[in-house]
């Protein structure tokens, strides 16, 4: 490609390997004509020059059918509302492309059809608010939910509600509908739980993310569920699981036999990337190195242990959910008297906590079937 378009609209043609250098010397923005996106200049040694898109960019000439018809159907949506829209139009300094701009509003519509890396969805949305941009992320066909789990490209867009709960955004365009999937939710290591809304154009602007977060309630046949799936992983040599089962082992136990205490039997924000059965399990081993801890170390050790990739959240909203788990598990281990406070301290019961761990997995069924509060 030899042809540019400058920052002020003029075409440009390389005819010369000096003309190239001495472009390339400027460091001006420099666009594809075509798709607008961001070119830089290449020369070889052989004197040959070229412009070529930035590896960098998120944007690409091949956009899909879909994406255009949507990013259309927004743009009638907004005119049908009495709503100013503009379509690709750079913002941020000419480093962002917003699908669609609403200027007098500060919204940015983003319509997201391809594949995003969390890297670039960070950078993204970041830039965007660093520049007072408001950014509501829109979900095409290829991120529709499975109705059992959540695959990591959906959890990175996660947001959170006070009156939705934990939600996603879809633009479908075949049916020309905005549809929320509201209180997304699932047991540890279970099935997903959703609510879902189509709802009017107008009613996108009012979902605006907000801090508290919710508590769910319990449910005790997940003591029983989460053991037998345990034991089907580990018939099976799941990679996941071979893991936890060797720091198990080190330890002198067995994963199925695990204490009752390290079970999450409250439905939860489906924005772990592991189940916290796992981490809790992480937990009270690690607990078994030590005689005494501080309150502030227990809870930054469990805020290490959890993965979650939701960037769409803020640091606070993520701490406040995590800091929320490690105090449900915190405060069984209070009950079961594994732990004990002598002042700023946390005293570890190591004889009583090793007791909470089963001999066998039969015996740790028995006792769940006696239990009825963990």
């Amino acid at each position: 490609m030899k042809i540019v378009q400058t920052n002020d609209g003029q075409l440009l043609y390389l005819t010369s390997y000096q003309q190239a250098v001495a472009l390339k010397a400027q460091q001006c923005l420099l666009f594809c004509p075509q798709c607008h996106q961001l070119l830089t200049i290449c020369t070889t040694k052989k004197h040959g020059f070229y412009f070529a898109h930035q590896h960098t960019s998120t944007y690409y000439c091949n956009e899909t059918q879909q994406h255009r018809s949507g990013k259309q159907l927004l743009l009638n949506w907004c005119q049908q509302a009495g709503i100013s829209a503009l379509s690709e139009k750079w913002v941020c300094n000419h480093t962002q492309r917003a699908d669609i701009l609403l200027p007098q509003q500060n919204i940015i519509l983003e319509l997201q059809c391809s594949p995003l890396s969390k890297t670039a969805l960070s950078q993204r949305t970041q830039a965007y608010t660093q520049h007072h941009y408001r950014v509501i992320w829109l979900l095409g066909q290829r991120y529709r939910l499975n109705k059992n789990y959540l695959t990591s490209q959906q959890r990175q867009f996660l947001n959170y509600q006070q009156h939705y709960g934990f939600y996603l955004l879809f633009l479908h365009v075949q049916q020309q509908q905005l549809c929320c999937y509201h209180h997304l939710r699932q047991s540890d290591w279970g099935k997903l739980q959703y609510q879902q809304q189509v709802i009017p154009f107008k009613q996108l602007f009012k979902i605006m993310p907000c801090q508290s977060v919710t508590r769910h309630h319990n449910n005790l046949h997940e003591l029983l569920r989460q053991t037998q799936k345990c034991q089907r992983a580990l018939h099976y040599r799941s990679s996941q699981i071979q893991k936890y089962q060797l720091a198990c082992y080190r330890h002198g136990y067995d994963l199925t036999c695990v204490p009752l205490l390290c079970h999450e039997t409250n439905l939860l924000p489906p924005l772990f990337a592991q189940p916290l059965l796992f981490t809790n399990i992480m937990m009270v081993l690690w607990l078994k190195q030590h005689q005494q801890i501080t309150l502030q170390t227990f809870y930054t050790h469990y805020q290490r242990s959890v993965t979650v990739n939701t960037p769409l959240l803020s640091p606070s909203t993520i701490k406040q959910i995590t800091r929320q788990c490690a105090r449900q598990l915190l405060h069984r281990l209070y009950q079961t008297s594994c732990i004990t406070s002598n002042k700023q301290w946390l005293v570890i019961n190591q004889n009583i906590l090793h007791k909470q761990w089963f001999p066998n997995l039969e015996s740790k069924l028995i006792a769940i079937k006696k239990h009825k509060e963990v």
